[in-house]
Order: structure tokens, then C-alpha cells, then sequence
């Protein structure tokens, strides 16, 4: 009977053990994750054509007025039989975070270079403390202590409008490929980078579409701080420069897009891998505004 009683006492140990373990292991891969948000991208396509060919107002160099003009003519008659609809229910993310201002999708980033299994796409939110630029860095969208931190713009450089000559994006580089985890991967392999060239912003009046013309192993320089906010449009043409004569390996340059110090451009910057004095940078240029206009 003592025996018996052991055994069985030795068994509910193991059983609650392995029961403790299996929580321990649920409740870690949930902390690993960015809290998950109501009113997310929808899974629908965007509002147009990710061919550049596509008729919609494509904004580019200003030098080509007469085009742009009939473009965007065509654009409003076209906003005036369908309004805006944003796949994105900012409403719905404000009251989780009021920090929540525009959200970037990279179509093709749950794909990753050797591996079959599908990972986290760059499919994410993108907020701006107005008061603490580095809040964003250690910190979720739900306001708590996380590793993990969120996308982020920093308020003393960029507006929330995306209508800044540069806007540079932050995310950290982590290891379980979430935020900008697998950015420097993906884009340094050849082959996927010329077939991943779109990156899209969602904002509640406009969807913005950028054509992926650069990406590099780059400094750790605070890119808009050191050319004044790119305020001088020349400076643009100088950073491109610097963009365009790296030498180190991991670049690629989309030959068929051809950049000038008139276009608004979009960075995303995340720590290089296993090198402690750099940065992976990946540009893209707007080509394509669906919505209200940019200011």
C-alpha cells in the first residue's frame, strides 16, 4: 500500500511538472511576441496595382509637371467615385496605443532566404513619442518594458506625414527575426532583393507605395542629424552618394530605379549583424499615393 501510495504521489509530481513546463514554454514564446493589436492590417490586397506601370498618381520628380498634374487629376476623379478606405482601423489601434501613427508593410518578408517554414513578416505599426525619442526603443505599443521594442520615428526629425524629404524608420534587429530581425538577411540576398521592391505605408488618409532602390551596410552616423534634417535638398544628393559608393559586401542597388534629391525617400535602419561600428539601410523612394494627397 506504501508503495502504491508513492507511486502514485511520484506520478502527480510528474504530471504537474510537466504541466509547469508546457505554461512556462506557452507563456515565453507569448512575451517573445509583440502584442497582438485590434484593428491590424486586414489581409486584403492594397488599394492598387504594385506594378509602377500602373496609372494611378505616381509622385516623382517634379521636373515632369504635365504628367503629374494629369496623373493627379485622374486620381481625384478616381477618389471622388471610391473613397479612401485604409485597410488599417487606426481607430481601433489608437485606443490601445495613441502613439500609433502610420503602419509598414514589406509584402514577401514572411519569406526568408533557405528556409521553407514561413517567418514574421515586417507587418507592423509604427509610432512617434512625442516627447522621448528613445521610449520606443525598449518599450511595446501596449506602454510595457519590452525587449522587442516597436518601429519608431523620432518626433525631433520627422513629422507624422511622411512628407519629409527623408523619414527613417528604427527597429531593432533581433535574433527571433522579429521588428527588423531578418531585414539585413533578406535584402543582402540578390536574388530575393529584386524580387521584394514595394514597401507600403498605411496612414488613415493615404496609402503611400516606395520602390526599393538601395540596400547597404552603412555607418552608425545619425543620418538626419548629420545632413540638417535634409532641409538643403542638396544634402539629399550627398547622402545619396554615400549610399551609392559603399563597398562592402551585403549591397544591392535596384538599377532600374533611378533616384533625386526631389524625391521623398524612406529608410529603414536596423543594427548590422555581429559588427558593433555599422548599420543595414534599406531605401525606397515614393512612387505611388493613393488618397488624399500629400501636404
Amino acid at each position: 500500500m506504501k508503495k502504491r501510495k508513492a507511486f502514485l504521489l511520484a506520478g502527480g509530481l510528474c504530471l504537474l511538472i510537466c504541466v509547469v513546463c508546457i505554461v512556462a514554454l506557452i507563456l515565453g514564446n507569448v512575451l517573445d511576441k509583440p502584442p497582438e493589436l485590434e484593428g491590424a492590417r486586414s489581409d486584403i490586397s492594397p488599394a492598387f496595382s504594385q506594378d509602377s506601370s500602373s496609372d494611378e498618381s505616381v509622385v516623382g520628380d517634379s521636373s515632369s509637371d504635365d504628367n503629374s498634374t494629369a496623373d493627379s487629376s485622374s486620381s481625384e476623379t478616381s477618389s471622388e467615385a471610391e473613397p479612401y478606405v485604409s485597410p488599417v482601423d487606426f481607430d481601433a489601434l489608437h485606443a490601445q496605443c495613441e502613439d500609433i501613427y502610420a503602419w509598414l508593410w514589406i509584402p514577401g518578408t514572411d519569406e526568408y532566404p533557405g528556409r521553407d517554414s514561413p517567418v514574421q513578416a515586417i507587418d507592423y505599426p509604427v509610432v512617434q513619442d512625442p516627447d522621448d525619442d528613445s521610449f520606443y526603443l525598449d518599450h511595446g505599443v501596449d506602454g510595457k518594458s519590452d525587449r522587442n521594442g516597436t518601429l519608431y520615428t523620432e518626433h525631433r526629425y520627422n513629422g507624422l506625414d511622411f512628407s519629409d524629404p527623408v523619414t527613417v524608420i528604427y527597429g531593432h534587429n533581433m535574433k527571433s527575426g522579429l521588428m527588423f530581425g531578418y531585414l539585413q538577411e533578406q535584402f543582402s540576398n540578390s536574388a530575393w532583393f529584386s524580387e521584394h521592391l514595394d514597401m507600403y505605408i498605411y496612414l488613415p488618409e493615404r496609402t503611400l507605395r516606395y520602390r526599393v532602390f538601395a540596400a547597404v551596410p552603412y555607418g552608425t552616423e545619425h543620418i538626419l542629424y548629420k545632413y540638417g534634417n535634409f532641409q538643403d535638398r542638396s544634402s539629399v544628393t550627398e547622402f545619396l552618394e554615400t549610399v551609392y559608393h559603399v563597398n562592402r559586401f551585403g549591397k544591392n542597388y535596384n538599377e532600374d530605379c533611378t533616384v533625386t534629391e526631389n524625391d521623398r525617400i524612406l529608410v529603414l535602419s536596423t543594427c548590422l549583424p555581429r559588427s558593433a561600428d555599422g548599420r543595414y539601410l534599406v531605401l525606397g523612394k515614393l512612387e505611388e499615393v493613393i488618397g488624399e494627397p500629400l501636404p
